[in-house]
């Protein structure tokens, strides 16, 4: 079942939420397991970061994501010394504390803590969290968003400004959030995409990529000619289907036999014996997206200058 969104947003009741406690958990391990922060004590003291620390806050936050996900899988150390991952620190916090510790409530409140429920299946489930290793890092341009359905804000990739991404925020819509600072010029941020039930979301840090020549003070905003460029290359994806806003191949039947589940690879992406040495055959399923890749218009090659102005 595909994640509901609206306003840019997942909707809050079980997804929103879920998704958000993730996340939250995934920094407070990274601050607690890997940089022994000496102010983070307990989970609330991430959302202290974030309330009262201001711009230096966020720093720390975007710090302490680009740590769990550097940290995402099991080290290759010896067995006796191997430290878990964020990914398996996540688990055990959601299957295994996180219950314990909640089991009180539960039993006068069975139908309480429905987001503690939902992300800890998502940890199981390949179409959410435990395909977190399947993400899509790098600097996009944010171009405006979905007007008329509300689902998603535009991303363009920097190094292939003829690909489109529709992306979803967690709690707070990207673009809105943009637009009082940056107006509707498009401005490059450092972004991590991440699936989440048949959409794709930023992972709650975004930081502008600013201009060298500035002291790396001014946020990189696009030119009037490139700005007419980014909007061409939305629009055009929009008509013709093509816009990324979800990572299908983790929805095909099957996929849970060809996407290594984190509990096998390791860091170095070995991958699980029994992991077979030849594909099988595809599914029909995928033979007919492979056909629909195939029948995607091809592009003019105008750009002589290997890039937009």
């Amino acid at each position: 079942e595909r994640a509901p969104a609206g306003n840019g947003t997942l909707i809050e009741l079980h997804h929103g939420r879920a998704a958000s406690f993730l996340l939250e958990a995934m920094r407070y391990l990274a601050a607690v397991q890997f940089l022994s922060e000496p102010d983070v004590q307990e989970l609330h003291d991430i959302h202290k970061i974030r309330t009262t620390q201001g711009r230096r806050g966020l720093v720390r936050l975007n710090h302490f994501n680009a740590t769990a996900w550097s940290n995402w899988l099991d080290d290759d150390g010896e067995v006796q010394h191997r430290q878990k991952g964020v990914f398996n620190l996540l688990r055990t916090y959601f299957h295994e504390t996180l219950p314990r510790a909640n089991q009180p409530f539960q039993e006068t409140n069975p139908m309480g803590n429905t987001e503690i429920s939902k992300a800890s299946e998502a940890l199981d489930c390949i179409e959410a969290a435990a395909s977190w290793h399947i993400r899509i890092h790098g600097d996009f341009w944010v171009v405006g968003h979905d007007e008329e359905g509300g689902t998603g804000a535009y991303l363009v990739p920097n190094g292939n400004q003829h690909m489109v991404y529709k992306i979803l925020g967690v709690r707070n819509a990207l673009f809105p959030m943009l637009r009082p600072q940056f107006g509707e010029t498009p401005v490059l941020m450092t972004m991590t995409l991440i699936p989440w039930y048949g959409r794709i979301l930023y992972d709650g840090v975004a930081s502008p990529k600013c201009q060298p020549h500035t002291g790396f003070t001014r946020p990189m905003m696009a030119s009037e000619k490139r700005t007419q460029r980014l909007r061409d290359a939305v629009r055009s994806a929009v008509e013709e289907g093509r816009v990324v806003e979800r990572i299908a191949e983790l929805e095909i039947p099957g996929a849970t036999k060809r996407v290594a589940i984190l509990s096998g690879p390791s860091r170095s992406g070995e991958l699980p014996q029994d992991h077979p040495s030849t594909p099988s055959p595809p599914t029909e399923e995928e033979s007919k997206y492979v056909q629909q890749i195939i029948a995607v218009r091809a592009f003019p090659a105008d750009d002589r200058k290997g890039n937009w102005a």
